[in-house]
């Protein structure tokens, strides 16, 4: 360390209590200082590394959290139109099923009613 122009450093430690500062004590100050220094940037590049690193971790997961959301809504839209599909499919049957129903009870009624008619009409004949 070059002595003919020292750092402006201010030195957080009590003065010797003699009247003369030793050099040695001035270069362990000054080391002391320099180290302290390097130990800050040192503690503060850790300390963005780790914002960094946090913030990535949270983007990431942000990211996962909207691709999962956007599968899901997927799967879900799949699911109900697959239902859908089936129940319809399902209410077909029955209303086929019902339709049918309906139309072999108006035969019976209209063949019972037939029946009825050609029943009367030969009564009528027959009385006449």
């Amino acid at each position: 360390m070059s002595f003919t122009s020292l750092p402006l450093t201010e030195i957080n430690h009590k003065l010797p209590a003699r009247n003369i500062i030793e050099s040695q004590w001035i270069t362990l100050q000054l080391t002391l200082f320099a180290q302290e220094q390097q130990a800050k940037r040192v503690s503060h590049a850790i300390v963005s590394s780790a914002y960094r690193k946090a913030e990535k971790i949270i983007r990431d997961a942000y990211r996962y959290q909207r691709e999962q959301k956007v599968e899901q809504q997927q799967e879900l839209a799949c699911l109900r139109k697959n239902t859908l599909e089936k129940m319809e499919v399902e209410w077909l049957e029955q209303h086929v099923k019902h339709l049918q129903e309906d139309e072999n009870q108006f035969r019976s009624l209209v063949d019972h009613a037939a029946h009825h008619i050609k029943n009367s009409i030969e009564q009528v004949l027959l009385a006449w």
